[in-house]
């Protein structure tokens, strides 16, 4: 019997608190003994552990399909009969509304938003500061990346509590409670289906009116793909880059010569968010499916099985970064799979990365210190980093 983090019997279950509280040993253990493993864990799963190897499996997409709707997370969070596009698309359909969407996260769109982003961090983080600290995960990362988002798509901010929870158990849920999960999950397909309603009657300048009247080939998006395309964005865009931000403020809180080292030299910001992305990559694990027998790495596979591209166990590949336990906030090279790899790696890494840049520098400005003020609690699944709770005391 393993003493391992969620291995038993020899197989891994990735959602096993011990798991999700320290994945680190299990992964190392997997990448050196069996960097390509099997688990009858959730209807049975196929694990890819190495860097080398995920980037080659990501980038065989006729191999390994995305077109499968619903199974990106293992289990899934969202029974679906439409895909979210693109991301659930192979080429050449893929690559026809990647390049149509694309324009939605051009760099000026997100340097048009920085300011607001940058307004909506000090407000946040101002009565936090006065209340000489709270919970920078539910108080300050969460309202700061809907806010963004909503901003970003143009949705009504009354809203945004409702579609934030209805994500939250969507995908919660499908570990420990599916019936709550599958009700979600048709709630926020209702919500968005009227924000379309809402758009077709009454078109503005926002995510789903340009997807209204976008054509592809001289046909309009369908509804399932103008809903796809919204849903995608909102489940892809919130959670992520608020685990990625309370990881960060986690990180530095520990670290308190880290976070004075980038108070005095804000040139060394950009690469300290792409090493917090590296060592705490939300994304974990993302699913694929063998389009057919085949095997790899000597492994057989048969169709439709899942198979788990881990991006943390990547980020943390001996054989491609010196000291990947090692916080270094001037890395580089630093090639992470934060993001993804091949083609559908992630359309909006740079929004991404500009909320995390924005969010750093309103706390460096602050000119406080940080420090744990109570238990950090992780959310529970373990293909997705994130912590449910970050009490931190400013001084």
């Amino acid at each position: 019997m393993s003493t391992l983090p969620g291995l038993s019997d020899d197989e891994l279950d990735h959602h096993d608190p011990a798991f999700v509280a320290d994945p680190w040993p299990t992964y190392q253990h997997l990448r050196r003994d069996r960097p390509v493993s099997h688990s009858n864990r959730y209807g049975g799963f196929w694990l890819i552990t190495r860097y080398d190897d995920i980037v080659a499996a990501a980038a065989d997409w006729s191999r390994f399909t995305s077109a499968v709707p619903g199974t990106l997370l293992i289990p899934s969070g969202m029974q679906r009969s439409f895909a979210f596009l693109p991301l659930e698309y192979d080429p050449p359909e893929h690559t026809v509304y990647r390049q149509l969407v694309a324009p939605v996260f051009s760099p000026r769109r997100v340097n048009a938003l920085t300011g607001e982003i940058r307004g909506l961090a000090e407000q946040l983080l101002d009565p936090l500061l006065a209340a000489g600290g709270g919970d920078l995960a539910t108080a300050f990362a969460a309202p700061l990346t809907s806010g963004a988002l909503a901003l970003f798509i143009g949705l009504p901010d009354e809203d945004k509590s409702l579609w934030v929870d209805l994500v939250r158990r969507s995908f919660e849920g499908s570990v420990r409670d599916h019936e709550d999960a599958a009700r979600a999950g048709a709630e926020f397909r209702d919500y968005i289906d009227g924000l379309i309603a809402a758009r077709r009657e009454n078109r503005s300048d926002d995510l789903i009116s340009l997807l209204l009247d976008s054509e592809v080939e001289g046909r309009r998006l369908t509804e399932d793909q103008i809903r796809g395309f919204t849903m995608l964005v909102l489940v892809a865009g919130h959670e992520t880059t608020a685990a990625a931000l309370s990881y960060s403020l986690w990180h530095l809180a520990r670290h308190p010569a880290d976070l004075e080292r980038l108070r005095e030299d804000r040139a060394l910001v950009p690469s300290a968010v792409e090493e917090f992305l590296r060592l705490s990559s939300p994304v974990s694990i993302f699913a694929r499916n063998a389009a057919s027998d085949t095997e790899f790495q000597g492994c057989p596979m048969s169709a439709g099985e899942v198979v788990g591209l881990s991006f943390s166990s990547a980020n943390r590949d001996e054989d491609r970064f010196d000291a990947p336990e090692t916080c270094r906030l001037d890395r580089r090279p630093n090639r992470h799979l934060a993001f993804g790899s091949g083609i559908h790696c992630c359309l909006g890494a740079q929004m991404a990365r500009r909320e995390l840049s924005v969010a750093l520098d309103v706390v460096l400005d602050s000119g406080r210190s940080l420090a744990l003020d109570g238990e950090v609690c992780r959310k529970g699944r373990g293909d997705a980093l994130a912590l449910a709770s970050l009490p931190i005391r400013f001084h």
